[in-house]
């Protein structure tokens, strides 16, 4: 809106989807009204998301988008006004099972857990079009944490360590199957 002097109305074109013109009131607090867009007319609907501005009467029709195939269609009903979309003839795409891999749908991420001892997950992405990606293996092995001298160890194991200065030989601790120090 143009700049107004208060206690004034200001005027402007409709949106590109209508013809006339609409109108606003500055008020004496320099604040605006919500506009008047009554002698708009709509020849078309306006774009909305996906949707591009359409005649009024039209229908437009598009891919089903990514993960999908088929059409889907929408029409520009009577005052410019979107009527609700079509998807009826759009189907899912997906990564049929494979191995341990369930059936997945297009652009989602399949998970598996790790072996027995392991810890994380395993996961594969199904494309857009149908295809297994590779495994992401974020598996790693239980361990032990830490622990002053001695290093992180795989569970079910014995981390070792030589004697200090002074000493021989080397000096065990075991690493428990829950994952703590024995």
């Amino acid at each position: 809106w143009p700049e107004t002097p208060r206690d004034s109305w200001a005027t402007i074109g409709c949106p590109s989807h209508a013809t006339g013109l609409r109108s606003r009131y500055c008020n004496s607090n320099s604040q605006w009204l919500l506009p008047d867009e009554s002698s708009c007319i709509n020849h078309s609907c306006p774009a909305d998301d996906i949707w591009p501005m359409t005649s009024i009467g039209n229908k437009v029709i598009l891919t089903c988008g990514l993960g999908k195939r088929g059409y889907r269609s929408r029409s520009c009903g009577e005052g410019g006004i979107w009527e609700d979309a079509d998807e009826s003839s759009c189907s899912q795409i997906v990564c049929y099972e494979e191995g341990d891999w369930p059936t997945t749908n297009a652009l989602e991420t399949a998970t598996l857990p790790c072996l027995e001892g392991w810890i994380g997950s395993k996961n594969r992405t199904c494309s857009a079009g149908g295809i297994w990606g590779t495994v992401v293996d974020g598996c790693r092995q239980r361990t032990c944490p830490t622990d002053s001298l001695w290093p992180e160890t795989v569970i079910n194991t014995y981390a070792t360590l030589t004697c200090p200065s002074g000493y021989s030989g080397t000096y065990k601790r075991y690493c428990t199957a829950d994952g703590t120090w024995n």
